[in-house]
C-alpha cells in the first residue's frame, strides 16, 4: 500500500471516529471540586477545590494561576520561590508547537540543539557530532546554558518525549530548586501534564498539512459513562513529516487512554476519593537523515 493512501486512511479514521461520537460538547459539573452546604446559610453552596488537582479548566488564555510543580500541592503560583514559568493549552495551540523542540525556543532561558534549535548541540570534546540532535533533539536540551532539564510526565521522571497531543500544559522549573524534590537536574525539570478524563462531553478533531507531504492529524475524544462517577478519554496521534532530502521522513503513531472512577459510595462528607489510570502506547520511526541507515534500522 502506497504511503499517500496509507496518509489519508489514516486521517479519514480520526474523522470517522470522531463523527462516530458527535462533535457537540456538553457541559457536566467538574470533578475536582466536593461542594458542601454553608451551615448558616442553607441555599449557599461552598465549592471546596481538591488540593492534590489542577484543572486546566481554572487556566484563562496564557496565563495560570495554580501549579502542582512548587511543592506536589495545589499552590498559587505567587507563592512559590522559583524560577517557574507554565505553558497553557492555548500557547502552544498558538504557536504550533507539538513537542520540545518547538516550543523551547519561545520559553524563558531554555534551549534545543539541533538545526531546528537555537544551539548546535555538537558537544565540546575533540570530536564535534550532529548525531544527538538528529536521532533525539527533544532530549538534547539546556536550561540556563547549564544542562538540560529532566524530562517528567505528570511528575514522574521518563524518556518519552512528550507530544502536545495529549498534553494540557507544560511547567519549566529552572535551576537547581529541583533537585529539593528528588529529580536532580541543574538545568531544571521539564514536566508535561497529560490530559485526564473529566465529568463533561467533549470531541474535537485537528489537522495539519505541511511541506512535501508531510501532515498531522489529531483526535480527543471524552466522554461520561456514568455522570460524576465514571468517565474516559481517548487521544490519538497520526503524525508524518517528510522533508526534501530524501530518503528523510519521520512517522509518529500513538494512542492515549485515560479512565477516572469516582465511586459514589466511598464519597461521603469529607471524604473523597478519586481512581484514574493513564495508558500510552506509541510507535516512532523514521529516517533523520540522508546517509544513516543504521540508525533509520536503529529508529525502526
Amino acid at each position: 500500500m502506497s504511503s499517500c493512501l496509507c496518509k489519508h486512511l489514516g486521517i479519514a479514521m480520526i474523522l470517522f471516529v470522531a463523527l462516530a461520537n458527535g462533535l457537540s460538547a456538553q457541559m457536566a459539573p467538574t470533578s475536582e471540586v466536593e461542594i458542601k452546604k454553608d451551615s448558616k446559610d442553607p441555599n449557599n453552596n461552598i465549592v471546596v477545590l481538591s488540593k492534590f488537582i489542577v484543572s486546566t479548566d481554572e487556566d484563562s488564555g496564557y496565563r495560570a494561576t495554580d501549579t502542582l510543580a512548587g511543592t506536589q500541592i495545589k499552590t498559587n503560583i505567587n507563592d512559590i520561590g522559583s524560577s517557574l514559568s507554565i505553558v497553557t493549552k492555548q500557547f502552544l495551540e498558538d504557536v504550533g508547537a507539538s513537542g520540545a523542540v518547538d516550543l523551547l525556543v519561545y520559553t524563558l532561558g531554555t534551549e534545543v540543539g539541533g538545526t531546528s534549535g537555537n544551539f548546535g548541540g555538537a558537544g565540546n570534546g575533540v570530536v564535534l557530532t550532529e548525531r544527538n540532535s538528529v536521532i533525539a533533539p527533544d532530549t538534547l536540551t539546556r536550561v540556563r546554558g547549564l544542562a538540560g532539564a529532566d524530562n517528567t510526565r505528570d511528575l514522574f521522571l521518563t524518556d518519552i518525549p512528550w507530544d502536545s497531543y495529549n498534553v494540557e500544559r507544560i511547567e519549566l522549573q529552572r535551576g537547581p530548586n529541583s533537585i529539593l524534590f528528588g529529580l536532580g537536574s541543574p538545568g531544571g525539570v521539564l514536566n508535561a501534564s497529560t490530559k485526564q478524563a473529566g465529568f463533561k462531553n467533549l470531541s474535537k478533531v485537528e489537522a495539519r498539512v505541511g511541506s512535501y507531504g508531510s501532515y498531522r492529524a489529531t483526535l480527543d475524544i471524552n466522554r461520561v459513562l456514568i455522570k460524576d462517577s465514571l468517565a474516559f478519554r481517548l487521544n490519538l496521534l497520526d503524525d508524518e513529516a517528510t522533508y526534501q532530502q530524501k530518503p528523510a521522513y519521520k512517522d509518529d503513531r500513538r494512542l492515549a487512554f485515560a479512565l477516572r472512577f469516582d465511586p459514589t459510595f466511598l464519597n461521603k462528607g469529607s471524604a473523597h476519593t478519586s481512581l484514574r489510570v493513564s495508558y500510552e502506547k506509541g510507535d516512532i520511526h523514521g529516517c533523520p537523515v540522508k546517509g544513516l541507515s543504521g540508525f533509520c534500522k536503529y529508529l525502526e
